[in-house]
């Protein structure tokens, strides 16, 4: 029974270092077991040991859907732009963020071209899942177009894809990447904030379209 205890704990550990977006989850899991100790006989507590250690297992790879498939964590190729747009249009704040040149095929070509190792997706099968643009001038790295699907919240893949989109730059030799978030995006803005993400209150930010079919924005 003990060890069952043991390792399940050993793991849920592992889960909150590695991935800090899972702490609520930790914490909720580490109560459950507190709980479970005080349960007898023992062949009540072993199977509920078990599933929590699978959860745990879920949340630390956070790449297994419901039926057990992995999920695939790739680079970006232009062969997914249709699923792409089909993800970014069902979601009301990434629809929003779209335009139709840099986001057209060409331009999505365009920017895979320039960062075709920097570029993120999360992938079930033929659904696209989550996806993360990143890219870099050689000195500072930039975030677009990060996007979960709503069907597959909560499973750590956002956090995923961002540590992926980090290390990726930092082997490029990028030290510090910024992003653009709405304002009124409540959750994307508690989102990068929790990732470390600070707001800058010091600067303007300032754009210039030089393409009439781009709009210059609010």
């Amino acid at each position: 029974m003990y060890f069952w205890m043991i390792s399940m704990m050993v793991c849920l550990v592992h889960l909150a270092i590695e991935r800090p977006d899972s702490t609520l989850i930790f914490r909720r899991h580490i109560i459950s077991i507190w709980f479970l100790q005080f349960l007898r006989p023992e062949f009540v507590l072993r199977p509920l040991c078990f599933y929590y250690r699978i959860i745990a297992l879920d949340f630390w790879i956070g790449s297994i859907n419901f039926w057990g498939r992995l999920m695939d964590f790739r680079c970006v190729t232009i062969s997914d732009y249709d699923r792409l747009m089909e993800l970014w249009n069902s979601v009301g704040m990434s629809r929003r963020a779209l335009n139709p040149v840099d986001d057209s095929r060409e331009g999505i070509g365009r920017y895979l071209a320039r960062n075709p190792a920097t570029c993120f997706c999360a992938v079930d099968g033929e659904t696209m899942c989550g996806v993360i643009l990143s890219g870099h001038d050689g000195r500072r790295g930039i975030i677009h177009h990060m996007c979960v699907n709503p069907d597959f919240r909560r499973k750590g893949i956002a956090s995923r894809l961002v540590d992926m989109a980090e290390r990726a730059l930092k082997a490029e030799g990028i030290q510090k990447v910024f992003g653009l978030v709405f304002k009124d995006n409540d959750d994307g803005n508690a989102f990068w904030e929790s990732r470390g993400y600070s707001l800058r209150t010091n600067l303007n930010y300032r754009n210039k379209s030089l393409n009439a079919e781009i709009p210059q924005g609010e």
